[in-house]
């Protein structure tokens, strides 16, 4: 026997087993009965930009959506009583069918020709946007710098 075999058995140390879950964890789903802004942290946002302002003015009874589609183009004001319903069921006339373009007209709508666009003036677009008068300003002045 060696000495090395002579001298008594070191302990190995402990040896721990990490016991690894079987189910992994799933996320959990989303429900209507959760408070889904707590959840994402959207309470101070809702505060600041949704949540209504009362400051002495009580808010009016009638709400109306007519702020937002002031600026559209067409009919955007709705009449009270059955009016969207009389609409549907009797829409306005038009007047006249719509036709399909012919390959002529497309081509022609759509090409472009050398020289001025008829009915275009661009003197009184550069006249913009040099901010002067069309009416006080001459068109020599614009290229000599006067």
């Amino acid at each position: 026997m060696d000495a090395a075999d002579s001298s008594p058995r070191q302990k190995s140390p402990p040896l721990y087993y990490i016991k690894e879950s079987r189910a992994k964890a799933k996320p959990q789903e989303l429900s209507g009965s959760q408070d889904l802004m707590a959840a994402f942290n959207l309470v101070p946002l809702y505060n600041v930009h949704v949540r209504p302002k009362f400051e002495g003015n009580p808010p009016s009874t009638d709400p109306t959506y007519f702020p937002y589609i002031s600026a559209l183009p067409g009919k955007n004001a709705i009449r009270p009583g059955n009016y969207i319903r009389a609409l549907i069921e009797n829409p306005e006339k038009s007047y006249g069918p719509i036709h399909e373009f012919g390959y002529s007209t497309m081509r022609e709508s759509f090409s472009l020709r050398p020289g001025p666009v008829p009915g275009v003036s661009v003197w009184s677009t550069l006249w913009k946007a040099r901010g002067g008068n069309p009416k006080a300003d001459h068109p020599s002045r614009l290229f000599l710098g006067n």
